[in-house]
Order: structure tokens, then C-alpha cells, then sequence
């Protein structure tokens, strides 16, 4: 868990020059694919776009840049690049995406003390955080519903990094499932979960290891029940919740029937969502033990006023795109839910991985007998510096031969790998 003053400091300098590492290393990608003799060697900031420049040593025939603007779309998960040349130089203009209602990471400076087990939901019309803890034994488990757009998926995702965020592998361990083939967009959205160190499993794509991961988790409830033991908490993600159920037998059925109705009790808590809330499989004995209801746009009024229970309250009235109403203990909540895009994904999950906890000694040695120093190393080669203007200050990083990410920025985000680019011919 990364403390909220190294965030917050991580905000203002490290989000910005992290994104233009990213793209210039996904540009440069895309140009050694294609055998181009030329790289990112810079660039200027503007309030709405990115210009990279490129460092080439070709003056003319350089036509072939313009075939490759699908290629950068697709690299760096962007809608629109324009190729220019000027004064005898290319540059690729990259258009910045805006920022979305609330920004995730923009949240964690109005956070409070946050205690281990509570998630942050996003803005409500005040402008305050909006937070459910799980350890109350009326918020035990929850089920998000809404149309196709609501913004379950979206929400779901930034839960699983405000618990990452929040909690010490210690207090909190998460399980992600999504095993429904038939919306890629949400298993892309979620993948990237799976480099989450609080990450039991990777996250599951398919109903067998969905079955697997329940069937674990019920054996794990009676045995913590037995033993008397609740943590560390476990948290279960269920995405496509009526879709899971009806691709599986009727075990899958039984095993959240039972997890919802003995899980908090051992410190594991159920969070699911569907867009088919009128499924006779979520049937009234199954809903009377998830005390938690998050609605997005319901267009149907009548599910509408089934899922609410309340006439008031209009689920076709709201926006979508993460435009919520929380309904707990008898009081409803309108929120916007909180967004972590690609980029600040990526950044947030190297920044987890790069705190974590050191791991212990594997071998037993004596501190009396003296450890043979290995060689010196050899110095590495002096760095390429890259530079970049903004706001007529100079933003400048030190830009590696080779970069092993060990969080790739690929990972979810159904981009083309290399081996899916068409060779030139």
C-alpha cells in the first residue's frame, strides 16, 4: 500500500512525464517494427495535444511514416494522429484525451483517513467522496446493475485499485472474474487487474476457472468459520454476474447462494454486477443477502422501479458512463463514479510494484564469514536525454537503450502485439 502523501506527490510530478515515456516508447516500438530508422527525440506540450518529434536520417521518401498512422492508433490507444513534416523534420501530433468527471487519482487528496475494508465510489453532487465499508455487516456484499454503458465494468476496475491502493496485502486479497465471452471490452478493461498484488489469481476468463475460484472460496468460508478466523478480507469481483450463471451449472448457482449468505461472516465479501437484473436467477432470496444496490442508467422503468424499490427513484433519468445512484440502509446516494484510464492504470500498478514489501532471505547464512563481492560492474553507456517543452518550461528524462517494464502498458488494453502487425511487403 502506497501511503496518500506519496501519491499526491506522485500526481503532480510523475503522471505527465510518465505518459510521454509511454508513448514515446510505443512509438519507438512501432517504428523498429517496421524497420524505420528513426525514434521520438522529443516534442512540445500544449494544453490539448502532444507533438513528438522525430530524430531520422532520412531527408526524403519518408511517405511510409503516413502508412503507419494506424499502427501508432493502435499502439497507443488513441482516436486520432496527425503526421507532419516541418522544416525538414516529422513530428506526430497526439491529441490528449480529456480528463474524465472524476479522476481517480485526483480523488485521493480529498480522502479522509480511509479505514482498511472501505472502497472509494467516486464524487457525490457536493463534491465529496463517496465511501462503503465492507466490514459493516449492512454493506457486506453488493450488486452493480444498469444498462450496456452504464459504467459497471469501469467502476469495477476502479474498486479493485482503490482496494489495492488502500489496503496491505495483509488486510485485503482480491479475486477478479469476468467469463463472458461475448464483451471482449469488459475483459480488456479488467485484465490489467491481474498485475495487482493483491491479486489471488490472475483475473479468470472463463466459467471453468470461475467454478474453480468459488468452489475454492466456499471451502475457504467453512474453514475460516471454523477456525474462527476473518482475514485477511477477500474480496470477489464478479463481472457479468446472470451471464456467468447461465454459461454454468447449477453449483456456480449454489456457491455464491452460499458465499453471500456465510462469506462476511469469515471476511469474504461479494461485489457483482449484471445488466439483466430481471433474471429470475437472481431470485428474491439471493437478493435479500446482498444488502447493497449501485444503479446506473436503467432505461426500462419498470425494472427500474423492481431494482429500487422505490418509484422515486429514476434509473432512466441518470446519464451513464458512470453516472450511479447507491442505495444502503434505506438512504440512496447519487454519485459519479471515480475513473482511472490506461495511463494512470499503468503508473499506479508500477508504483504498487515498485513498494512492495522485500522479500524475505531464502538461504540461512553467517553474518561472521565474509561474502565473496562480485565484480563491478560495468558502467552503463550515457543515457539518451529526451526533451520536451511545456508551457515554456523544459520537461527532460533519461531515455533507456531497452526498457523492461515489468508492468508491460500493453497488458488489457487488446492492442496488436508485434507478431499481429502485417510485415511490409
Amino acid at each position: 500500500m502506497v501511503n496518500q502523501e506519496k501519491w499526491q506527490k506522485m500526481l503532480k510530478e510523475q503522471r505527465l512525464p510518465h505518459q510521454l515515456r509511454i508513448q514515446s516508447q510505443q512509438i519507438d516500438k512501432v517504428l523498429h517494427h517496421r524497420q524505420m530508422e528513426a525514434q521520438v527525440s522529443g516534442g512540445v506540450i500544449t494544453p490539448k495535444s502532444i507533438q513528438y518529434s522525430l530524430q531520422t536520417h532520412l531527408s526524403s521518401g519518408f511517405e511510409r511514416l503516413r502508412e503507419l498512422k494506424q499502427d501508432v492508433l493502435t499502439a497507443l490507444g488513441v482516436s486520432d494522429v496527425k503526421i507532419s513534416q516541418e522544416g525538414g523534420q516529422w513530428h506526430l501530433r497526439v491529441n490528449r484525451v480529456e480528463s474524465p468527471p472524476v479522476a481517480f487519482l485526483d480523488m485521493l487528496s480529498l480522502l479522509p483517513d480511509v479505514a482498511p475494508g472501505t472502497a472509494v465510489l467516486g464524487l457525490n453532487e457536493e463534491g465529496s467522496p463517496v465511501l462503503l465499508d465492507l466490514t459493516d455487516p449492512d454493506l457486506a456484499h453488493w450488486l452493480l446493475v444498469g444498462d450496456f454503458g452504464a459504467g459497471k465494468t469501469t467502476l469495477l476496475r476502479s474498486l479493485a485499485v482503490s482496494f489495492s491502493l488502500l489496503n496491505k496485502q495483509s488486510q485485503l486479497q482480491l479475486i477478479v472474474l469476468n467469463a463472458d465471452k461475448g464483451d471482449s471490452s469488459g475483459f480488456v478493461e479488467l485484465e490489467p487487474l491481474s498485475y495487482l498484488p493483491h491479486l489471488l489469481e490472475p483475473v479468470a476468463s472463463d466459467v471453468k476457472d470461475g467454478l474453480e475460484l468459488l468452489q475454492f472460496l466456499v471451502q475457504e468460508t467453512n474453514y475460516r468459520i471454523e477456525q474462527k478466523v476473518e482475514h485477511p478480507k477477500i474480496v470477489l469481483l464478479i463481472d457479468h454476474l446472470v451471464t456467468f450463471l447461465e454459461a454454468s451449472d447449477e453449483a456456480a448457482f449454489e456457491a455464491i447462494l452460499q458465499l453471500t449468505q456465510k462469506g462476511a461472516d469469515a471476511g469474504i465479501h461479494l461485489i457483482m454486477s449484471t445488466d439483466r437484473p430481471e433474471s429470475a436467477l437472481l431470485t428474491a432470496v439471493f437478493k435479500s443477502t446482498v444488502p447493497v444496490r449501485i444503479i446506473g442508467r436503467i432505461d426500462d422503468q419498470q425494472i427500474g422501479v423492481s431494482v429500487t424499490g422505490n418509484s422515486e427513484i429514476h434509473p432512466d433519468y441518470l446519464l451513464g458512463e458512470g453516472d450511479f445512484i447507491a442505495i444502503a440502509n434505506d438512504e440512496a446516494i447519487h454519485f459519479q463514479a471515480a475513473y482511472i484510464g490506461d495511463y494512470d492504470l499503468h503508473l499506479t500498478l508500477d508504483a504498487l510494484h515498485r513498494n512492495r514489501p522485500r522479500p524475505l532471505v531464502a538461504h540461512a547464512f553467517d553474518v561472521k564469514v565474509p561474502i565473496n563481492e562480485p565484480p563491478a560492474p560495468e558502467p552503463d553507456p550515457e543515457p539518451e536525454i529526451v526533451h520536451f517543452k511545456f508551457d515554456g518550461q523544459n520537461q527532460s528524462w533519461e531515455k533507456p537503450d531497452k526498457v523492461e517494464d515489468e508492468i508491460p502498458f500493453e497488458a488489457g488494453i487488446n492492442w496488436q502485439t508485434d507478431e499481429d502487425i502485417e510485415e511490409l511487403d
